[in-house]
């Protein structure tokens, strides 16, 4: 019995578009049936949330060293942040959604988030890789520093 090259090279060619396609398939299933606008808010949460923590730690450094007016301004800035946070987080409340504290690794941060529906609970997670959030946050947050 003989094997050619071209037969073996289509049987793996027809081996990785199925593992594709069962990835794909994977992917679709394990992702919660939830509409994007919803996905795009739970996303800015996030980001909120850690804007303020960054803010914070800002404005008590900025007392510290008797910055009265740079403390000032970073507190208007809490506030227009906090605000921000709180219209989103009731507009996912008013949605159902809850997200749960966040699980970190070496180099991933995994929040996980559920939506109560008519139907039952439809859960999900976002995983963020560590440097992509940092230079996200520094991009978002470079607007209060020009």
């Amino acid at each position: 019995m003989t094997v050619s090259v071209k037969n073996i090279r289509s049987q793996i060619i027809i081996a990785n578009k199925t593992y594709v396609l069962l990835y794909f398939i994977l992917v679709i299933i394990v992702r919660p049936n939830i509409p994007e606008e919803l996905y795009k808010q739970i996303d800015e949460k996030i980001y909120l949330d850690l804007e303020v923590h960054i803010l914070n730690k800002r404005f008590i450094k900025a007392e510290k060293e008797g910055n009265s007016g740079f403390a000032t301004y970073i507190e208007n800035l809490i506030i227009q942040t906090t605000n921000k946070r709180k219209e989103v987080n009731d507009l996912l409340k008013n949605e159902g959604v809850k997200i749960l504290d966040p699980v970190a690794d070496d180099d991933f941060v995994e929040y996980k988030f559920y939506q109560k529906k008519l139907g039952g609970i439809a859960e999900g997670s976002m995983r963020y890789w560590k440097p992509a959030m940092k230079l996200n946050l520094k991009n978002r947050m470079s607007v209060y520093w020009k």
